[in-house]
């Protein structure tokens, strides 16, 4: 018998393998073409036939892309399920959700203010800012956020980092700013942050699972936060339902 997966997840974990979403389906012997050139394929003795390695090309270096429409994306809870960034290369994934927690403790750190650095700067006793890197001291940094969240859907939460451009996206002001916030007024510093919590968006995450004081942990970096378009939304998840009717 031949089985049909629709709506699976392909990492290369442990060569190649096939998750499960809550969107699959699973067919035993599908009624489409494929299903007879696998069955002569077999009969032909495909079996026991070697098996020639394919690479696939381009890829930027990375792992599995990640899914594109709202059939494919993951859960708060499938992250962990579909053993997600377990291979030699992070994953890159979709996941709708909320924002139900921003720690405020440690949310950046002083950069170097060179542009295209980035790196951290330590302040010298005359006030002044090293950066290792460039071997320079400047009169002032530049905050760069380094921000840690919670999203939630329906199925759980997740901790996730978010990074400058994230992190400015999410706020709605640059951590300078907010650092100047929490200088001049602690309870507009905690309103600011407290007014970037419960929105929705659709996150692209990069997963790698990371080895943290001999604790394996799955670490989620946000890449995108998209603000969601209901509208559209809507519409795909019509034709998702349309295209599960019998």
């Amino acid at each position: 018998q031949i089985i049909g997966i629709k709506n699976c997840k392909i990492s290369d974990y442990n060569g190649c393998s096939l998750s499960t979403l809550n969107t699959s389906n699973i067919f035993v012997d599908p009624e489409v073409p494929q299903t007879a050139a696998v069955k002569q394929w077999i009969a032909s003795g495909g079996l026991t036939s070697g098996v020639q390695s394919k690479s696939q090309a381009g890829g930027g270096g990375v792992g599995n892309q990640g899914p594109k429409g709202v059939t494919e994306r993951y859960t708060c809870k499938s992250l962990q399920e579909n053993r997600l960034g377990t291979g030699e290369k992070p994953d890159y994934v979709d996941v709708r959700g909320t924002i139900t927690f921003i720690k405020r403790e440690n949310m950046w750190y002083p950069a170097c203010p060179e542009e295209g650095v980035n790196k951290k700067v330590v302040q010298q006793p005359d006030g002044s800012w090293f950066c290792e890197q460039t071997n320079k001291n400047y009169p002032n940094c530049e905050n760069r956020y380094i921000m840690s969240c919670v999203i939630s859907d329906f199925t759980g939460s997740q901790w996730v980092t978010c990074f400058n451009e994230t992190g400015q996206a999410l706020i709605g002001r640059t951590a300078d700013d907010m650092a100047a916030l929490r200088e001049e007024n602690e309870g507009l510093f905690d309103q600011a942050v407290m007014e970037a919590n419960f929105s929705n968006y659709v996150f692209r995450l990069r997963v790698k699972e990371e080895m943290n004081n001999d604790e394996t942990r799955l670490r989620c970096s946000v890449i995108k936060a998209t603000s969601i378009d209901w509208a559209s939304e809507n519409r795909q998840l019509l034709a998702a339902i349309t295209s599960y009717s019998v």
